[in-house]
Order: structure tokens, then C-alpha cells, then sequence
């Protein structure tokens, strides 16, 4: 039990704060902004008094969360082999732990995720006829803003946890690899609310609480190009 203790206090120690809201990495000596979760250096967490994965309270020193059971050293994703301390792979989205199964689970009971799935698969449709058919663009552009309105009304529960968002709306991706040669170049990526900037997966975003959306974008160009959509 003393041991336990002076483990913790150690941990604490760790946790030296460079400047008002600076601090030191505990894990590489970086300094970073306080309110990160993860080293943006590194890539390891910053904070030894939460779970990165569900957000619950951690006692400096605890191994694996009483909550989910997720342990502190992060998991290797078994699809690209990247090391992640969130639900789903930050680099292929894929599904890491139960929390991730699960929120993959209300996904598809989730009516305007299935609205928006369908939306994905009839803009692929139309996708594919503007290389000989150039009136399609119009429908495109129709459908496209059709499906922007639909995720924009997918949203998480105000009580979850900044931790329990982002795997809301990693759960809720559209994307399954296809191959089209088109005119248009189709991406899907993650607008988040905090500064505006798009990332490939919510796991990227430092502030998910304060929301986002997965967006499709064009751009002109004529290339055989990856849309990427989950069924």
C-alpha cells in the first residue's frame, strides 16, 4: 500500500506545469498546452487522473479503469498496428474495444444514421454517372447538401463526456473503400467545431465536446480517387 502510494505521488510529479496553461509531457518532456488530453508529440496521455477512453476519474497509479476496463497503456489497433488510448484506431477508425462494438451497435439503431447511410450510397450513384452523363452534376450537388443537413443532425447526448462523443461519432462513419474514376474528387473528413479544421477521424480533435461533423467535400479533378464508406 506504501508503495502504491509513492507510486502516485511520483506519477503527480510528473505532471509539472511549464506556465499557466503549458505543461511538461511526462513521457517525452514536451511542452504542451494543459488542456490536451493526449502529447501531441508523442501521442501518449497527459493526464494521469482520467480514462481517455470513457472519461471516468482515475486515481493517479491505476492501471486499467474501473469503468470500461480500457488499461492505461493504449491499445495496438489489429487492423494497421497503431498504438491508440481512444476506442477507435485514430488512423483506420477501426473498432478497438466494447465501448466502440457498442456505440457501433446504437449506431444502427440510430434512424438518422440510417438516413444518412442511405444518402451516401445514392451520392455514389450519381457519382458514378457524371463522367458521361453531365447533367448529373447538378443532382450531385443536390444530394450532396442533402447529406451535409442529415449529419449535422446527428448528434450525441449533451451529458456524455467529451471521451464518449468522439466514439459517437467515430461509430457513426460512412465510409467503405471504393474505388470510381469521376470528374469529382469526393472526400469525407471531420469538421470539428473547436477551431474549424479537418481532421481524417474524430480522434483527432483535442476538443470533441464542443462537436463537429463528418463532411463531404468536391474538388474538380478527374482521377480515379477512394470514397470511403462503412456499411
Amino acid at each position: 500500500m506504501q508503495y502504491q502510494e509513492q507510486e502516485q505521488k511520483q506519477t503527480l510529479k510528473k505532471i509539472r506545469y511549464v506556465g499557466g496553461t503549458s505543461m511538461e509531457c511526462p513521457h517525452c518532456g514536451e511542452s504542451v498546452d494543459s488542456h490536451l488530453e493526449l502529447c501531441p508529440s508523442c501521442g501518449r496521455p497527459l493526464h494521469a487522473d482520467h480514462c481517455t477512453f470513457c472519461g471516468a476519474r482515475m486515481v493517479p497509479g491505476e492501471k486499467f479503469c474501473s469503468e470500461c476496463g480500457n488499461g492505461i497503456g493504449g491499445i495496438i489497433c489489429p487492423k494497421c498496428g497503431t498504438l491508440n488510448y481512444r476506442s477507435f484506431c485514430k488512423k483506420c477508425n477501426e473498432p478497438l474495444d466494447d465501448l466502440a462494438q457498442e456505440a457501433i451497435q446504437q449506431a444502427e439503431t440510430d434512424p438518422v444514421y440510417q438516413v444518412v447511410k442511405q444518402q451516401v450510397k445514392e451520392l455514389e450513384e450519381v457519382a458514378e454517372k457524371m463522367e458521361s452523363e453531365p447533367a448529373a452534376e447538378k443532382e450531385f450537388s443536390l444530394k450532396l447538401a442533402s447529406l451535409n443537413d442529415s449529419m449535422q443532425r446527428m448528434q450525441p447526448p449533451r451529458d456524455s463526456t467529451p471521451q464518449m462523443q468522439r466514439t459517437f461519432y467515430s461509430a457513426r462513419d460512412v465510409l467503405r473503400k471504393s474505388k470510381v474514376l469521376v470528374k469529382t474528387q469526393v472526400r469525407c473528413g471531420w469538421v470539428c467545431n473547436y477551431c474549424g479544421c479537418t481532421h481524417t477521424c474524430p480522434n483527432e480533435c483535442v476538443e470533441p465536446q464542443l462537436g463537429g461533423t463528418w463532411l463531404y467535400d468536391t474538388v474538380t479533378e478527374e482521377k480515379e480517387i477512394e470514397t470511403w464508406t462503412k456499411e
